[in-house]
């Protein structure tokens, strides 16, 4: 028995085709990897940057852990 699977879009299409192919552990090891890095970039932030200049830190933070999402996806 053949199943039609309809995606809305392409990037739902590709996500699940990525899980079922066996890249669900890269996916999770980069989310933990962009929250641990989130969480301490902004811990740093909070300790030895003035309350008025945060808020572009803590911005900035969100990009590093973005950016080390993207590392481990490529590394691994």
């Amino acid at each position: 028995m053949q199943e039609i699977i309809v995606y809305r879009n392409p990037v739902e299409a590709a996500f699940w085709h990525s899980i079922m192919g066996g890249d669900l552990f890269p996916i999770m090891v980069a989310m933990f990897v962009a929250v641990v890095t989130i969480v301490a970039c902004c811990s740093v932030v909070n300790k030895f940057v003035p309350r008025n200049k945060q808020k572009v830190w803590i911005n900035l933070s969100l990009v590093a852990g973005a950016v080390a999402a993207i590392a481990v996806l490529w590394a691994m």
